[in-house]
């Protein structure tokens, strides 16, 4: 189960990454247009996840990046019509990634510096 926070404002539970990120997305730019700050961007906005039983938040960014991944958003943040059906296996290492490396793009980035030395 997933649960969307923007703001500190809960929604959910969502079955599915997919639909706790649709729920996400238009509640984040909606609240940026409002006025929200980048702190509570960061700081109060996030997807969480039941992950093996552990309650997992994905940061916005991380959410963001792996929607753009899976084909969830594309171009300029455009969600995707049809949404695609995502891999819960996906969305499990993606949450996982996102918690013991310190975020998706971070992970990604000590790949690449990894295949880079070898």
């Amino acid at each position: 189960m997933f649960t969307s926070v923007v703001a500190g404002l809960k929604n959910g539970p969502f079955k599915t990454f997919t639909d706790a990120f649709v729920n996400f997305f238009p509640r984040v730019i909606e609240a940026a247009k409002r006025g929200m700050s980048l702190q509570t961007l960061e700081t109060n906005s996030w997807i969480e996840g039941e992950v093996d039983g552990r309650k997992i938040p994905l940061s916005f960014y991380d959410a963001r990046d792996f929607a753009y991944m899976v084909g969830i958003l594309a171009g300029r943040g455009e969600l995707q019509n049809p949404l695609p059906n995502v891999d819960p296996s996906e969305v499990r290492l993606a949450f996982f990634t996102a918690y013991t490396a310190g975020g998706l793009r971070r992970a990604s980035e000590e790949a690449t510096t990894l295949a880079t030395l070898t």
